[in-house]
């Protein structure tokens, strides 16, 4: 499948659910600098997480997807690990993880820190 195709079909799964918040997994920085910019130049606010940032950077960013500032949170893996947004509402893979464990934390873990219900 052609990057375009992917990123188009994402743009019209956040419209089709307007979900109050999402986030949008990827596998490099590139991908993530490169969808932020997209999907910001279609009108969706938008944050982007990944390992370059500094702890303040990342807790910005979460800060704004929490307040509302914005809407979608593109984020590699390395974001995935300790994001804590309770009232998350979508999570979508542009890219597929390299293994289950990686799967686990995008899907299972994000936004269920420390609630019933999440995986051991």
């Amino acid at each position: 499948m052609h990057p375009r195709d992917t990123e188009n079909a994402i743009i019209n799964v956040l419209r089709f659910y307007e979900a109050k918040n999402a986030i949008v997994f990827c596998n490099t920085r590139a991908a993530v600098a490169r969808l932020t910019t997209k999907f910001t130049n279609r009108g969706f606010s938008v944050v982007a997480l990944s390992g370059e940032l500094t702890q303040s950077e990342r807790t910005n960013a979460l800060q704004a997807l929490r307040d509302g500032r914005a809407r979608v949170c593109i984020a590699t893996d390395v974001a995935a690990r300790g994001i804590d947004l309770p009232n998350l509402e979508l999570v979508i893979h542009a890219d597929l993880p390299s293994n289950a464990d990686t799967l686990l934390h995008r899907s299972g873990r994000t936004g269920r820190a420390g609630r019933k219900g999440s995986p051991p």
